[in-house]
């Protein structure tokens, strides 16, 4: 009889039962191929459907996947996101301040030739002050000085706050990203 001892399915013999082997003995490779499934997928209470494509994305899984995932975005870099996709590099909650100041190696801030393309967004800006501004400037060296170039800031079309629409061009000193506020309560979205 060549009836082999496993606990999990690696551990069948693939050749077994032979061909001398006793047909009385059936039952015993049976209930060997049942407890080393059993075994082997001790958690699986209901129909498996991915398909072995599905399940073979899996090697080199070596925790939950979730965890990984959480992982990789914690340490992701420019070179390790894929293409088009965004990264937050750094926010600031503000309150009764007169400027944000994001600056490069800062704060996880990276404003360079690293990407493409950056975004700013801001939600909920409200002036302390009437008649109030809010601008944009730039520096190469940490707020020392302001970029004040003919072509250091560029606006496509803006919407002064009293409805008359303006063309875009070049500035020279800043990027005015709203019109001046007549109240301190008004705020921009």
């Amino acid at each position: 009889m060549a009836l082999e001892t496993g606990t999990y399915i690696s551990d069948l013999v693939a050749t077994n039962p032979t061909a001398t082997d006793l047909r009385s003995e059936g039952d015993n490779h049976l209930r060997l191929i049942k407890s080393t499934i059993k075994a082997t997928w001790p958690n699986v209470s209901g129909a498996v459907t991915p398909t072995h494509t599905v399940l073979n994305y899996m090697v080199g899984v070596t925790s939950a996947v979730q965890t990984q995932l959480d992982a990789k975005l914690a340490t992701a870099t420019h070179t390790t996101l894929a293409k088009g996709q965004p990264r937050l590099l750094q926010t600031q909650t503000l309150s009764a301040q007169g400027q944000a100041d994001f600056v490069n190696g800062t704060g996880g801030c990276v404003i360079d030739s690293t990407y493409d393309v950056y975004l700013l967004e801001i939600i909920k800006l409200v002036p302390g002050t009437g008649a109030t501004t809010p601008y944009l400037r730039t520096s190469t060296n940490a707020g020392s000085s302001y970029d004040a170039g003919a072509s250091d800031y560029r606006t496509d079309y803006r919407q002064v706050r009293s409805g008359t629409a303006t063309a875009g061009g070049a500035l020279t000193t800043q990027m005015t990203l709203s019109g001046g506020q007549t109240l301190a309560t008004t705020s921009w979205l």
